[in-house]
């Protein structure tokens, strides 16, 4: 009596799960795409940000072209580091979807089994 009542309880858990999980799988799938799309922007900050501390730091000491070529380049560097950042976190995302991606399969598959386990036993 107890084992089912923890099991009914467990299933009802799972349920109310499943319930929420498509609305949470969208609002997950818009932050990510938003994350996503911001690494172009970065990019291009950490490149301008660069440019002008060298320019700045050039006017200040005199030396003309010397720590903007720097900084342009230290700030390209932060930005790939930025970009490098983004494909990784991409690459978890797709696993992530090909590991939910696969999961559904199965149960979708089981639900088939078990709905036409069901139909042939009820019309035999």
């Amino acid at each position: 009596m107890i084992r089912t009542l923890q099991n009914s309880e467990m299933s009802q858990e799972s349920a109310a799960k499943k319930a929420v999980d498509p609305y949470a799988r969208k609002t997950r799938g818009m932050y990510q795409t938003l994350s996503m799309s911001s690494v172009g922007l970065e990019m291009g900050l950490c490149v301008i940000i660069g440019l002008f501390f060298g320019r700045w730091l050039d006017g200040k000491i005199g030396s003309d072209p010397a720590f903007m070529i720097v900084f342009l380049l230290v700030g390209f560097a932060a930005g790939m580091k930025g970009v490098m950042r983004a494909v990784a976190a991409a690459d978890r995302i797709a696993v992530e979807n090909e590991q939910f991606a696969a999961e559904e399969a199965v149960r979708i598959e089981r639900e088939t089994a078990r709905i036409s386990a069901g139909s042939r036993h009820v019309s035999s």
